[in-house]
């Protein structure tokens, strides 16, 4: 059994006795866990248990300052107007020292500062030269003249530089980049050189080539092109072309194609995988009016008919059947291979070995 030791917790406050320490946060408009820790850290003073806490980064509201007959509206744009360093002047200001003067002399900026400052202004000049030296583009160029988000040229250049990564082997992202698209600046000789002598915060470690923007053009005009019919199998954003024969889904940057791994199609539903061959994808769109409620799967039927598994196979119960539909069932989240009541009939009509079953099959199902 383990034993729990009770907080002795006993404060008089504006006249009244209080024994919980939610009771008298409450009382005193605080919030409990603060009265908490405050009263495990020695407070007793109950006045001083009721302070409110202070109001951390009084720094967002913005400090007026006059200087010289001028008027700062805040810290920031008196630091950019006087060369200083908002850091040190926040931190100055927050210490005490509010005399714009002596701000002024414990700022300002450190000439190695300001020359760190131009040199990267050097050497971001010198990288645009050599970019349009070799006719390259910086991934925020190609978002710009493709209509693209950067985040998505960002992380499409991040997925095709792995190349170890078994989810990409064609070398090919979703947007249409690839990966001969890419360029490491590293390896352009006046770029090394560059990064040899100059600022490497400055430049860019990967640039791409003008062939990027025309195979991204490329991949959002074949989308455009796209026949495609929403698949209402799932609610997720599925489309189907029936021309090509392929599955789409539509995401943030346009339509994403779905590869095919060992002839099926792997769609994701409530983060689980279900895998659809072609054939089944166009029965779905062929019988459309078939539900899930209708179909009746084999194992159903060895029970309605009262009959093995074996019996089944080794009779050839089934070699009349025509091809099973798919369907899911949303409240289970299952989906169900089978046939219809007529599909079923019909062929067990066909067969003298199935025909016996005839009867008992319109009795039974619905």
């Amino acid at each position: 059994m383990v034993y729990v030791k009770q907080l002795d917790f006993k404060m008089i406050y504006k006249g009244n006795t209080y024994h919980r320490v939610a009771d008298f946060a409450k009382a005193a408009g605080v919030d409990t866990q603060l009265v908490l820790q405050r009263y495990k850290r020695g407070w007793r003073d109950p006045y001083q248990l009721a302070k409110p806490p202070i109001k951390k980064h009084a720094w967002h509201s913005p400090y007026k300052i006059n200087y010289q007959g001028i008027k700062y509206s805040s810290l920031a744009e008196f630091c950019r107007q006087q060369r200083l360093s908002y850091n040190k002047a926040n931190r100055l200001w927050v210490s005490g020292i509010k005399n714009p003067k002596e701000l002024i002399i414990k700022a300002t900026l450190k000439k190695s500062d300001i020359a760190l400052k131009m040199q990267r202004k050097h050497d971001y000049d010198q990288k645009v030269t050599i970019l349009k030296k070799y006719n390259l583009y910086t991934p925020k160029e190609i978002a710009k003249i493709t209509d693209i988000p950067l985040k998505s040229v960002l992380s499409s250049m991040h997925d095709l530089i792995r190349t170890d990564s078994r989810k990409n082997k064609k070398g090919i992202s979703v947007i249409g980049l690839r990966r001969e698209d890419i360029v490491d600046f590293k390896k352009i000789k006046d770029g090394n050189d560059l990064l040899k002598i100059s600022n490497v915060t400055a430049i860019p470690r990967l640039v791409l080539k003008e062939s990027a923007i025309k195979h991204i053009k490329e991949k959002q005009a074949r989308s455009k092109s796209l026949e495609l019919e929403p698949f209402n199998f799932f609610d997720e954003d599925y489309y189907y072309d029936k021309v090509t024969r392929t599955m789409w889904k539509l995401t943030k940057t346009g339509y994403k194609q779905i590869n095919q791994s060992k002839g099926k199609f792997a769609l994701i539903h409530n983060k689980k995988k279900y895998y659809f061959a072609e054939s089944t994808i166009e029965d779905i769109y062929q019988h459309p009016d078939i539900k899930y409620s209708q179909l009746y799967s084999a194992t159903d039927l060895y029970k309605i008919l009262n009959i093995s598994r074996s019996y089944w196979s080794s009779h050839g119960l089934g070699e009349n059947l025509p091809f099973q539909h798919v369907r899911f069932n949303y409240d289970t989240k299952q989906n169900k291979n089978g046939w219809t009541k007529a599909e079923l009939i019909n062929s067990f009509s066909k067969n003298e070995e199935t025909r016996k079953f005839v009867d008992l099959l319109e009795r039974k199902l619905n």
